[in-house]
């Protein structure tokens, strides 16, 4: 059987013309897909391919680090032979045109070096240093400027610079020393990193990150003017062309003032994402450089930084990465916050000390969000902006829809939106990170953004809680909102639930560390309504994320804002419970720890839409109140325990269900619910694998 040839190249047989009869093409470098498929591609298209640059190649195909370095001996006879040189994208856009483009909108031209380039070399004389010495210059303004770069970096437009061999040795590494750990950027702190190489100190003053190479960090804050934060995080990520790249411009005012006042400088710091790159800081005057950071930032984005408010993205340029200045204050604070650290003196259970510390765990939320190959460094923890989340998941919609065939959008295109609204590290050092081009990949995108909106809801409570003169633990515990009781192993309450463990928990069971009867403050009352008029309730299993359940306890459970994706809601956006335990702890996945935690909530299910099949809707079917997703497998429907408090656990060990040999879609049942009030939780476990 042939082998399947991809979605473009399927279009071919159907094109009316040769998109490119008569070109040529000779192609030199690394591109998303092997050399030889892109042959493959234009040859489907009508054109033709060469191995070397004869006399017939009239296209010459690269990327843009090539043309700028010139280092290439093939770019380089490209150039003499003046050959029209292209990008990739260049093809791609063609056939996604169904037809030749004027080739101008595409051109790599030699002649123009990348800005950043010339800035460097503006700054730097012409002569780019790998030193970690100060260069000082003179500018047409006259003012010196002091570019720094690190001894051993890479700079951002160095690849192409390599041997073949130094190639690829690099692009097998591992993101792994890329993106370091970073110690602390919730906090003021005074604590150096031991280790330079994988661990970074973040500097937070007034709410707001210094970066970690700006020079004498600690003797410096973001300048703040009213609601003005000078402080611009830019990013742009193009997979076609091979460029995933930051730019951050930083207006910086002295803590402390000079005889003739505060000193301030503009830091700007550019490069590949995951990499330092290269830096310069520019000092003088406060109306001086506040020109300038307004300049700068309008030269990368072609947006008013006035008024970036109303920031559109232009093609080609950089798009700004909305940060959350909530906490952004104009006046430094003279004392330092409190550490993050458990005290002797707190007033709480010990049980509940161990349950807040492990959900609190700033360790293991950066954690979550690394493996996920989130940036990090680019967006300090808890700082992505809820604005910026959804334009996140707007995106991914846009990719859900191509996926799905119901869009013609390129789906490298849409790739690149995504990384560039959310800043991404790739797993190899020196390329973009990959097409999202299966619903896999689709999913654990959409498990990113959510953690990073329960993880923005945990970071500010820890801020909050920074300004609480209690115990650090007691000062979270009331964020919560919530009244938390550890259990007695001996109450009947806990038998009942081990019981329901035990039955329902298919493989070796996890170990109980603790149950805690969990009471969020005001979802009894608002829960009362359903409760009466619905009925039918089960005490359900509900599983997810450690990184979740900051936002879970204080927020309450939540349905998936309307700008996600369908994918992964396999019954529609809803509230998704089992009374199958090892279902919902297929969800708790975490970093570095065998802990995890799960929920038990009492759910009023009153009449349920009983489905065989995936059936996507966003509330219950006409005549119910909540969807059962029959499975082949349940628990024994004999054995169940009826709470005085009107719900029914349902801790029977699992047999067959009626619909084993039936075509259901789902192993166990699934319960989904589509309004929040029909849910009351109950109990919070952590256990142990």
């Amino acid at each position: 059987m042939p082998p399947k040839r991809n979605r473009e190249e399927s279009k071919a047989t159907d094109a009316t013309t040769s998109i490119f009869k008569g070109i040529v093409f000779n192609f030199s470098g690394t591109f998303s897909v092997p050399q030889g498929k892109l042959s493959k591609l234009v040859e489907s298209y009508g054109g033709a391919s060469a191995s070397s640059l004869n006399k017939s190649v009239t296209h010459f195909v690269t990327n843009a680090e090539s043309v700028k370095q010139k280092s290439k001996a093939t770019v380089l006879k490209a150039i003499e032979q003046k050959l029209i040189i292209v990008g990739e994208q260049y093809i791609h856009k063609c056939i996604e045109a169904g037809k030749k483009l004027d080739e101008k909108d595409f051109i790599l031209d030699g002649s123009k070096v990348d800005e950043e380039e010339e800035e460097e070399e503006e700054q730097e004389g012409g002569t780019a240093k790998t030193t970690t010495t100060t260069t000082t210059t003179t500018t047409t303004s006259s003012r010196p400027k002091r570019v720094l770069t690190p001894m051993t970096q890479q700079d951002d437009d160095e690849e192409e610079e390599e041997s073949e061999d130094e190639e690829k040795k690099t692009a097998t590494k591992t993101r792994k020393k890329a993106q370091p750990e970073v110690t602390s950027d919730l906090e003021d702190s005074d604590e150096e990193s031991e280790d330079e190489e994988n661990k970074v100190t973040i500097r937070v003053k007034n709410g707001v990150a210094v970066d970690q190479y700006v020079q004498d960090k600690d003797e410096w804050h973001v300048y703040i003017n009213g609601k003005n934060v000078y402080d611009a995080t830019l990013n742009q990520t193009e997979i076609a062309t091979n460029n995933n790249k930051f730019y951050i411009i930083q207006l910086l005012e002295s803590d402390k003032p000079g005889p003739s006042g505060h000193r301030y400088k503009v830091f700007n710091r550019w490069g590949r994402e995951g990499l330092k790159g290269k830096f310069v800081e520019t000092p003088g005057t406060l109306a001086s450089l506040t020109t300038d950071f307004a300049k700068k930032f309008y030269d990368k984005t072609k947006n008013v930084f006035s008024n970036r408010d109303k920031f559109q993205k232009v093609k080609g340029k950089y798009d700004m990465i909305e940060l959350d200045y909530s906490s952004a204050k104009e006046e430094p604070k003279k004392e330092k916050k409190k550490p993050v650290t458990h005290k002797k003196e707190c007033d709480l259970d010990d049980r509940v000390q161990d349950l807040l510390k492990l959900i609190f765990d700033v360790k293991m939320m950066k954690q979550t969000l690394i493996d996920a190959q989130f940036d990090i460094k680019k967006s300090p923890l808890g700082k992505l902006s809820k604005k910026q989340i959804l334009k996140g998941y707007e995106v991914l919609k846009r990719i859900e829809a191509v996926l799905d065939g119901k869009s013609k959008e390129n789906l490298t295109d849409l790739s690149s939106a995504f990384y560039t609204q959310i800043p991404h590290v790739s797993e190899v050092v020196m390329r973009p990170p990959p097409v999202i081009s299966n619903a896999v990949m689709l999913k654990q995108k959409l498990s990113l953004l959510e953690s990073l909106g329960d993880i923005e809801i945990a970071t500010t409570l820890i801020k909050e809680s920074e300004q609480d003169e209690s115990n650090i633990l007691d000062a979270y515990y009331k964020k919560l909102k919530a009244h938390i009781d550890p259990l007695d192993t001996s109450s009947e309450e806990f038998k009942l639930i081990e019981k329901y463990i035990k039955n329902t928990h298919q493989g070796t069971t996890p170990t109980i560390v603790n149950i805690f009867r969990l009471e969020r403050e005001g979802e009894k009352q608002r829960f009362e309504p359903s409760k009466a008029s619905i009925g039918n309730r089960k005490l359900l299993w509900h599983g997810s994320r450690l990184t979740n359940f900051v936002g879970i306890i204080s927020t309450g459970l939540r349905i998936a804002p309307p700008e996600a994706p369908v994918s992964g809601y396999r019954f529609g956006k809803g509230i998704y419970f089992a009374d199958i335990m090892s279902l919902s702890s297929a969800y708790c996945r975490v970093s570095g720890t065998s802990d995890f935690c799960m929920l038990l909530g009492d759910v009023s299910l009153g009449k349920t839409a009983d489905l065989y099949k995936d059936t996507y809707m966003e509330k219950p079917q006409p005549g119910s109140h909540s969807t059962l997703a029959l499975g082949r497998i349940e628990p024994d429907p004999k054995d169940f325990h009826d709470h005085p408090d009107g719900f029914v656990i349902p801790y029977g060990k699992i047999i067959d269900s009626p619909y084993k040999n039936q075509q259901v879609s789902c192993k166990e049942h699934q319960y989904v619910v589509y309004n929040v009030d029909q849910v009351n939780l109950r109990y919070l476990l952590h256990l142990k694998n």
